[in-house]
């Protein structure tokens, strides 16, 4: 029965002859349009950090539905282009609000396909990443050397030191570290507080003494420093366009080495300026920043800009810049043909160094001045991802974004393994995917007299980390075990027999 005044529910819908095919056009339209916004807009709400080919494929894999949505609802409603569009209003008032849901349906089954398929797994392997205790050593600056070995400035010891990661010892290259596990001799140089350091094509090694404002050579296959440039004990500024032996600097900090050129630049923090010296003459030279005039600014010429004791800088060959830690500003920086530009601000932290890998990424430590974490970050076009400290955790097999650091300098090898010299601990730690180790004593158990001795033969792998191990509670009296060796003999305590 019908009342007056009230159309039937069928009235309401979208009748087949009253419709165009235009429109299925329209609303394939909307429906791309909306599924491809809800899909971007949740991805930077979920912060997820799309790549550009992720997004691109997201779109693609966007568009499939919307088209056969469009399709279907044509077939659906028997559309035709000999329709008038007389009634088109009231088929969008009804179509508008089913292709809103219709594509935020679609954008999130995307997305989490995206996180299943594309960020878990990425995320998994970052939060599978651990920290350790390489070797002890309040590293300042580090460096490979042509060997294989971890080179590092070791502040709180006035040395320059090396690991050896087949023996793994801890070698003394220069300076008075006191007892070392190295054979080699090594001369006892009046070294302050070692800080930066490089190598050149011919593996000849440089630091920095920011104590004695000098930079300092030691010659490939020798164990003694000579004094390249500054004079020892004695700051100031002066020498550029001389020879390295009559300039001046004042607490020179961070060091690299452009090998194509040669040319080993140097962070002369006090004199608020980064400077140069070309190895094949030995002539210093003003690079950027005006002498003993802290300031800043951006997008000027190298040699009117002024910085506030940059402490760090990085060659960085894969994109010809030189990336520079401009401390007091709080800013990562790069000088680029002759222009100075900002890369990031950290507005209330303070990066101390930078490291630049060998595909263009940039590492930087940064201590915070209103609190105590100290992180390293990887620094990309305006984006700063922590990868390890700022937590309030210490020992080992912590995830390093957990741990409690005070980062002075870092550095990444081949195979993507971080390594930290973190001040607070004294010690060199490493962040990367280290598998468990497999440890294997022979025997595995004995009895003994209680008070005597006995000799295990142990042997690890699956990692070049030095392992501590302990025999029954009782701690054993040889107890580091080296994993690269095939095996090594332990002397233990044999605990008494119940």
């Amino acid at each position: 029965m019908a009342y007056p005044g009230v159309k039937p529910a069928t009235a309401l819908m979208p009748r087949a002859e009253d419709h165009p095919s235009l429109l299925s056009l329209w609303l394939s339209g909307l429906s791309l349009s909306l599924s491809f916004l809800h899909a971007i807009s949740l991805s930077r709400a979920l912060d997820l950090s799309l790549s550009p080919v992720t997004r691109l494929a997201l779109w693609l894999v966007v568009l499939s539905p919307s088209v056969l949505l469009a399709i279907s609802l044509s077939r659906a409603l028997d559309l035709s282009l000999s329709r008038s569009l007389w009634h088109a209003p009231r088929l969008l008032v009804w179509m508008a609000p089913r292709c809103v849901v219709s594509s935020s349906l679609g954008a999130l089954v995307v997305l989490a396909l995206v996180v299943v398929l594309v960020q878990l797994p990425s995320r998994c392997a970052a939060s599978a990443q651990k920290m350790y205790t390489l070797t002890p050593g309040t590293a300042q600056g580090f460096a490979f050397n042509a060997q294989g070995q971890l080179v590092f400035s070791d502040g709180a010891h006035a040395c320059v030191r090396a690991w050896d990661f087949v023996s793994q010892t801890l070698i003394t290259v220069v300076g008075s570290c006191g007892p070392s596990n190295s054979s080699l001799a090594h001369s006892v140089d009046d070294i302050g507080n070692p800080y930066g350091i490089a190598f050149d094509s011919a593996g000849n090694l440089y630091f920095a003494d920011s104590m004695y404002h000098t930079i300092s050579m030691v010659a490939s296959g020798t164990n003694a420093a000579t004094l390249l440039a500054g004079s020892h004990g004695n700051s100031g500024y002066s020498g550029d366009g001389v020879a390295a032996s009559s300039a001046l600097f004042n607490t020179p900090k961070g060091l690299s080495i452009d090998p194509l050129l040669n040319t080993l630049y140097i962070a002369d923090t006090g004199n608020h300026v980064i400077r140069s010296i070309t190895l094949n003459d030995g002539m210093v030279h003003l690079v950027s920043g005006t002498p003993q005039m802290p300031g800043n600014g951006n997008g000027m010429f190298s040699s009117i800009v002024n910085y506030n004791y940059p402490d760090g800088v990085a060659w960085d060959a894969t994109n010809s810049r030189l990336v520079i830690a401009d401390t007091g500003n709080h800013y990562i920086r790069q000088l680029r043909n002759g222009v100075v530009q900002t890369l990031y601000n950290f507005p209330m932290d303070q990066p101390t160094s930078v490291w630049v890998d060998n595909v263009g990424t940039i590492y930087a430590s940064i201590a915070s001045i209103i609190g105590g974490d100290r992180i390293v970050v990887t620094i990309t076009v305006s984006t700063a991802v922590q990868v390890a400290g700022g937590g309030a955790m210490t020992g080992e097999g912590i995830a390093p974004t957990e741990a409690m650091l005070d980062p002075a300098a870092a550095l990444t090898d081949s195979n993507g393994v971080l390594y930290i010299g973190d001040r607070f601990t004294g010690s060199v730690r490493v962040v990367g995917l280290f598998s468990p180790p497999i440890l294997v004593s022979s025997p595995s158990s004995t009895s003994v007299v209680a008070g005597s001795s006995v000799t295990f033969t142990s042997s690890a792998t699956s990692t070049f980390l030095a392992i501590t191990t302990k025999w029954q509670g009782t701690p054993c009296v040889e107890c580091i075990i080296h994993p690269q060796q095939q095996h090594t003999h332990y002397r233990h305590l044999a605990a008494p027999i119940a």
